[in-house]
């Protein structure tokens, strides 16, 4: 499966056991057989530590579900600490990471403000209003006008929420709206309640930085000092004893001035009275006043803080980048908590015990044991299977999982991404090369591939690898490119097509390659060197490139030797075996067989060409400027004085033209004659017949019948490019629209060739079809001659993951949302989780796993 990298979520792996679900539905009802979740947990509350299902059948796989990472918190004691996220509220307390869900969606908008006076009474945002945790389930939302970004209070009947300049009050049985600002450019930041009915509020607005308390009615405090404090936060044990703390530094009102504190950059505080006030700094330090002195506690290294809460003499600290949180003990000791990979789920594999194994972006990499994930830390983030054997791969190393347990490290693996399995025990891998285990090492085995490949499987004894811009097959010990679909991605240097099954294309690319159609499928010829041209007779094609050049012998591709250091472009031969090759120089050489064999320099390099036509009447050529030219004696000379020549076509039955744009001129013998008609697309000359033929812009072919062109075929073919072909009755040509890239023409109707658009996953059927999904939910079957599409099922949207289980019954992603193939129809499935997901993972007689974006990982219904 295709590694993704994606936004970094939090996925934990405390050890837990089971819970009893929430009673409104928070951990869902589980109905299923998992003996795990019927543990003696019921102490616990409804607060789920275990794997989770509903009644219809969708399972949380992740023991503790992840749905981003804290940004707020909050501590009700040593033993009761919330950590809200964007789909689930965390809670810490004695059994490690428990978590509910609130009552309805939350917003993608953080951080999620929390806030609780007792163990059953915790208030947090929620999509339209306020959700209140009773100590057994959320309850329903409480309406509010705007979104809270802040709750603080004294007691149940008195707690107090913000937003933008709102002030609003709950008074145990009502929340209500009691002031709002004067000024609306002010902007509420953070509020802290010291007594009854009596808060402090910090904020920001037209006149810089602001101060209000709240005590029956809103009162401006002076202004704390200028060019300080920014988006300030606040804590006060009384009307005389506030702290302002901010991007700029600290500050501190007395109850008649206010007096610079700090001068750091600092993200947060929190207060236990007026001498035990705790400050975060951008710098990785925990700040405390004594009532005295401020003294700085370093938090652990790397860590950079967020946010804090404390209970008695302990504290707690999120950090910004991972889903971890710094705990200061009794002792005043500084631990990690909850330290844990995170990241989306880029890659899962089901072993042959049939254990799930899923890697995140981050390296981390775990297994499923019993109710909770084991992780393995640095050990590969991509993963595949050898013979049911878990394998995971590095950027620069290969590791198989042991029998005990542990992790084997194998040999140099390149850079490799994924793995399969062929029925014969032969084990593939894909990366920058194609590879296959032998023994306990990676070996190069197929053609070179041009970059990188990402995914390969297998079925049966074949075997596919591909990425978005090529895909390769293996029959038995043969690899092939599987039709022509490169070429929308590529740009053809030469082609050549002497017979109407034989057709040869040149393409470029970070690594050049040649291809060779056979009648019957295309491959890629295997050479020593990288190809610039191909051309020559029937019975000897020749592919030339920089210094070297090759031709058929007895069905092999044989180097010829002694060739010259040129970058050979063009070719031609001759029947009696002669060769004349041009160089991109312009420079002309010719090779005659032997005994002996020899190369000779006809011309010498004289200018930068780009096109070339070899006809028994000369040679014709288009420099880099433009310029038709003509090779006369041992010179290239320019056959008049435009520089506007894009390109040059012909042979000997149609003669030889030039185009310029919308323009075409032909050779007369003497000089160029424009002709009248204007040229419909790019010309071309099929290599036999005596038809010179013009390519549409939206495919159409014309046919130019001496005085105009003439439409012969007008089949839309959107997105052609170019056109390879022996006559008007066999072309070839490219399409980017729809995803077809390839397109074949014999006897006038044009048919799909071996085609299948950017697979996704495939299945082999109980009769032995081989059935495959593309990215636009197509189902194709693969045959002996390449693809035929089966069901165009598209529905809109691109797909990004999908999974087989039967022909029937297929799960795909497209655009995070989760559709269903049941062998009529696609349907849209509601999403349990509420955040997407990017790929799939299972086992043919298993279950299957949706992989989560925020790093969950489900199962789904079957």
């Amino acid at each position: 499966m295709r590694c993704l990298a994606l936004t970094l979520v939090w996925w934990s792996g405390c050890k837990s056991g089971g819970g009893p679900v929430d009673g409104n539905g928070a951990g869902d009802d589980d109905d299923d057989d998992d003996d795990d979740d019927d543990d003696d947990s019921s102490a616990d509350g409804p607060i789920r530590y275990d794997r989770a299902c509903s009644a219809s059948g969708w399972c949380w796989e992740s023991p503790q579900p992840a749905g981003g990472y804290p940004m707020s918190i909050w501590a009700i004691d040593a033993d009761n600490v919330w950590m809200p996220t964007t789909n689930y509220n965390f809670h810490l307390g004695p059994r490690g990471l428990g978590w509910t869900r609130p009552a309805g969606e939350l917003p993608l908008l953080g951080p999620i403000p929390v806030f609780g006076v007792a163990t059953d009474d915790v208030w947090a945002r929620s999509a339209d209003g306020l959700a209140h945790w009773n100590g057994q389930e959320w309850s329903p939302s409480f309406p509010l006008s705007a979104v809270t970004t802040k709750l603080h209070g004294v007691s149940s009947d008195d707690l107090w929420a913000i937003s933008e300049s709102q002030l609003f009050h709950w008074d145990g049985a009502a929340w209500t709206e009691v002031a709002v600002s004067p000024d609306p450019e002010d902007t509420f930041t953070d509020l802290w309640a010291f007594g009854r009915r009596q808060v402090a509020i910090a904020g920001r607005g037209s006149r810089g930085v602001q101060a209000w308390i709240w005590d029956g009615s809103l009162d401006p405090l002076p202004a704390p000092p200028p060019g300080g404090i920014t988006s300030p936060s606040v804590f006060a044990s009384g009307p005389d004893d506030i702290w302002f703390a901010g991007s700029h530094g600290a500050a501190h009102y007395d109850g008649d001035i206010w007096s610079s504190a700090n001068t750091e950059q600092l993200t947060d505080l929190w207060g236990n009275g007026p001498d035990d006030v705790w400050m975060l700094d951008f710098a990785g330090n925990a700040i405390h006043w004594d009532g005295n002195t401020l003294q700085k506690e370093p938090l652990p290294d790397g860590f950079s803080p967020t946010t804090a809460t404390g209970a008695g003499t302990e504290l707690w600290v999120t950090d910004y980048w991972t889903p971890t949180i710094a705990h200061r003990r009794v002792d005043g000791e500084w631990e990690l908590l909850l330290e844990r990979p995170y990241g989306s789920v880029g890659d899962a594999v089901v072993d042959g015990d049939g254990i799930l194994w899923a890697a995140t972006v981050t390296l981390g990499l775990a297994h499923q044991a019993e109710d909770d994930f084991v992780w393995d830390f640095d050990v590969g983030d991509r993963l595949g299977l050898a013979n049911g054997v878990v394998v995971t791969f590095d950027d620069d190393r290969s590791f198989r999982r042991t029998t005990s347990g542990g992790w084997e490290e194998l040999g140099d693996a390149a850079i490799l991404y994924e793995a399969c399995t062929a029925s014969d025990g032969s084990v593939w891998a894909v990366g920058d090369r194609l590879a296959r285990l032998e023994g306990d090492r990676w070996v190069p085995d197929g053609p070179a591939v041009d970059g990188r490949m990402y995914q390969v499987e297998c079925g049966g004894d074949t075997v596919f690898a591909f990425d978005s811009a090529d895909m390769l097959q293996r029959h038995g010990d043969r690899w092939s490119h599987d039709g022509l679909w490169t070429l929308a991605y590529r740009t053809p240097l030469s082609s050549f097509a002497p017979t109407p099954d034989s057709a040869y294309v040149v393409l470029d690319g970070a690594e050049p390659w040649a291809m060779q159609f056979d009648g019957t499928r295309w491959t890629q010829i295997d050479l020593p060197f990288e190809p610039l041209g191909v051309g020559g007779r029937a019975s000897d094609v020749w592919i030339v490139g920089t210094g070297h050049a090759a031709h058929q012998e007895g069905g092999q591709w044989v180097e010829v030797a002694g060739a010259p250091a040129a970058a050979l472009r063009w070719v031609t031969t001759e029947p009696s075996g002669r060769a004349t090759v041009v160089d991109e120089q312009g420079g002309v050489w010719s090779w005659t067989p032997g005994p002996p064999e020899a190369w000779r320099q006809l011309v010498p390099p004289q200018a930068t060409l780009t096109d070339v036509v070899m006809t028994s009447g000369g040679l014709f050529a288009v420099d880099d400027s433009g310029h038709a030219l003509r090779l006369t004696g041992t010179a290239w000379t320019a056959i008049d004085s435009s520089a506007d020549t894009d390109r040059v076509e012909g042979n000997e039955r149609v003669g030889i033209y030039f185009q310029r744009g919308s323009r075409l001129s032909t050779w007369d013998g003497t000089g160029l004659t424009e002709l009248t008609a204007t040229l419909p697309g790019d010309v071309f000359a099929p290599t036999e017949g005596a038809e010179l033929i013009a390519l549409g812009d939206l495919g159409e072919i014309w046919v130019w019948d001496g005085a105009d062109f003439v439409l012969e075929d007008d089949t839309v073919v959107l997105g052609a490019s170019w056109l390879i072909g022996h006559s008007t009755t066999e072309l070839w040509a490219t399409t980017t629209i729809p995803a077809i890239h390839a397109m074949h023409r014999r006897g006038g109707t044009w048919e799909l060739f071996r085609e299948l658009s950017e697979p996704l996953t495939f299945t082999q059927t109980s009769t032995g079809e081989t059935l495959w999904l593309d990215r636009d939910l197509a189902l194709w079957r693969s045959e002996p001659g390449g693809f035929a599409l089966v069901e165009d099922t598209w529905i809109g949207g691109r797909a990004i993951g999908a999974w087989f289980v039967q022909q029937d019954d297929i799960w795909a992603t497209v655009d995070r949302t989760l559709r269903h193939y049941d062998g009529e129809s696609w349907t849209d499935v509601p999403d349990p989780i509420g955040y997407g997901f990017a790929s799939f993972a299972g086992s043919a007689d298993g279950p299957t796993y949706a992989l989560g974006i925020h790093s969950g990982v489900i199962s789904l219904p079957r």
